[in-house]
């Protein structure tokens, strides 16, 4: 079984610099709630925050504030257009800039490493959801990343058991469908053969 709290530390231990994008305010419809998040790394992202357009502007926020200031100043000091190799740059300015000319409202925060989306989720952007959605982005330290498995750990360990007796073709397609739910699913079975090839996020009991 491969559970939430260990897929967020190997994104967190193999993913190299990493941004923290959180839901930080709501107001009327919007496709997830406060405090929902997701990690975003150069070539990777781990969990969502709602998909759509939101999520792809957030996404490029976030790998533009994974640039080093470094890389940062190189490019500014390169023609348009020109990218050195080994340097990272946003992979789609379409996705940070919506169409009709809107742009989100940007707050760069301290030295950079931190910045704030004030998104109106309509017609501007071609996102039905009809409310709006504030979104901050944090660069992860050590003491962040801490934070976030400390309360995985606290969630998982709160989660609903569900137990499923037997793991035949009935009790694995139902483990399979129960397992997208907030709860932990696990399968008992007296063969072991039949806990052979279960999804990762199911646990097993083989036991007489």
């Amino acid at each position: 079984m491969t559970s939430k709290v260990q897929s967020l530390k190997a994104f967190l231990g193999g993913a190299g610099r990493v941004a923290l994008v959180e839901v930080a305010e709501t107001k009327g419809s919007t496709p997830r709630e406060k405090g929902a998040f997701m990690l975003v790394s150069g070539a990777a992202i781990f969990g969502t925050i709602g998909g759509g357009q939101l999520e792809y502007m957030a996404i490029d926020k976030a790998r533009q504030l994974l640039i080093s200031p470094l890389e940062r100043e190189m490019a500014a000091e390169r023609p348009e257009g020109v990218v050195s190799e080994g340097t990272a740059r946003a992979s789609s300015t379409a996705a940070a800039t919506p169409p009709d000319g809107f742009a989100a409202t940007l707050t760069p925060r301290g030295r950079d490493v931190s910045a704030t989306l004030d998104i109106p989720l309509g017609p501007e952007i071609g996102q039905c959801c009809g409310g709006r959605v504030e979104v901050l982005i944090r660069l992860i330290d050590a003491a962040l990343a801490q934070e976030l498995v400390a309360a995985a750990d606290a969630e998982e360990a709160q989660l609903p058991h569900v137990y499923i007796f037997g793991g035949g073709h009935v009790g694995r397609a139902l483990a399979s469908a129960v397992a997208l739910l907030p709860v932990r699913v696990v399968i008992v079975e007296t063969r072991a053969e039949a806990l052979e090839g279960m999804p990762d996020a199911v646990e097993t009991s083989l036991t007489p």
